[in-house]
């Protein structure tokens, strides 16, 4: 008896009426590999072409300047170093400031003041 809102739905076939769907096939592990690989080498492409663009905008001048004085660094200190031990040896050093030794005897203690009490005290009953 049909409904109002359309016929009723068909009814479900028999068990064993339908063919049951082929189980799919798995993949084989040469091709999963190769699939990985694919992928691996897509994204190092990808990263290896976006340094390729950003390393060719041209700098600011700031940024040139900076460069500069990073290699001009890095030059001077991989040169060596020469040391001439006469020249120093014929320098006299004196110290910046020098300290006086107070003898024990002539140091006097300050005297303390009383202390100030400000509160009266607190009496108890």
């Amino acid at each position: 008896m049909p409904g109002i809102y359309g016929p009723p739905p068909p009814r479900k076939p028999a068990d064993g009426a339908r063919a049951p769907a082929p189980p799919a096939r798995p993949e084989s592990s040469t091709i999963t590999a190769l699939r990985w690989l694919g992928t691996i080498v897509l994204l190092v492409a990808a990263v290896a072409l976006w340094v390729w663009a950003e390393l060719r905008k041209p700098m600011s001048p700031e940024l040139q300047r900076l460069q500069q004085m990073q290699h001009q660094i890095e030059r001077i200190n991989h040169q060596p170093v020469f040391i001439d031990f006469k020249a120093l040896e014929s320098l006299k050093f004196e110290p910046l400031q020098t300290a006086e030794i107070i003898p024990s005897s002539a140091i006097v203690p300050a005297k303390a003041q009383p202390a100030l009490q400000t509160a009266a005290p607190i009496s108890r009953p």
